[in-house]
Parts: C-alpha cells; structure tokens; sequence
C-alpha cells in the first residue's frame, strides 16, 4: 500500500539553499588508480607545534597510489621529526584520513595537500 499522505497542517519542507556547497564525491578506487599510474608525490602541510617541522609544507613522494594513508604518514616522519602514531592527515572534503585506506581511496594524487596535525588522545 501507498505511504499515507501528510497532514494537512504539517508545514512545507524545506528547499535546499542556493549558497550550499556542493557535497563531496569520491571517484571509486580502481577507477582513480587506473587513471593516476606511477609514482605519486604529496605535500604536508605541517602545523604549528607538530613535530620539528611545524609550520612549514614537507613533501613525500610514493611508489604508487595504491600505497596506504600509513604508507605516507611513514614517508613524512623523518622529514617532521614526529612518530607515525602520532601524526593525524586530513583533508578539506573526507576529513581524517584512516591509516588502512589507500590514496586513491581518498583520490589523492600528485599535487595532492594534506593537512598534517598532532593526534590528540586523552588530553582533559
């Protein structure tokens, strides 16, 4: 059976806002890769009091795009003085990255910025 129509004194829903961003889409994973093959080199825009490099941009360069978030976080830690553990990547449109994702999960390619930050846990 149809749903039920509303009541007649429920009010009108809501149209979208004209000034509203559009919303984040990920280009599936294999379909990115195969569109990026090679090397890939990203730069990390380290904040201020995070590592010894805080406050600067650092850049690390991959073998492949399929290689994980841990992957990169391992191949900026020298360059920042900070334990991979310790290290928290972000991005504007997918937030925090998880260390077990790939690049192309979160369609990062070459030229790619990241948002590097100190993990904050337990702190009160």
């Amino acid at each position: 059976p149809p749903p039920p129509p509303p009541p007649a004194d429920e009010p009108a829903p809501k149209r979208p806002r004209p000034d509203a961003p559009a919303p984040f889409v990920l280009v599936p994973a294999d379909e990115f890769a195969a569109a990026h093959p090679g090397p890939v080199e990203l730069t990390a825009d380290v904040a201020a009091g995070a590592g010894t490099a805080g406050g600067t941009k650092v850049t690390a360069t991959l073998d492949s795009i399929l290689a994980t978030v841990a992957d990169l976080k391992a191949a900026l830690a020298p360059a920042v003085g900070l334990a991979v553990n310790k290290q928290k990547l972000s991005t504007p449109g997918a937030g925090v990255l998880a260390d077990r994702h790939t690049l192309a999960h979160y369609n990062l390619a070459t030229g790619g910025v990241v948002a590097l930050g100190l993990k904050a846990r337990g702190k009160r």
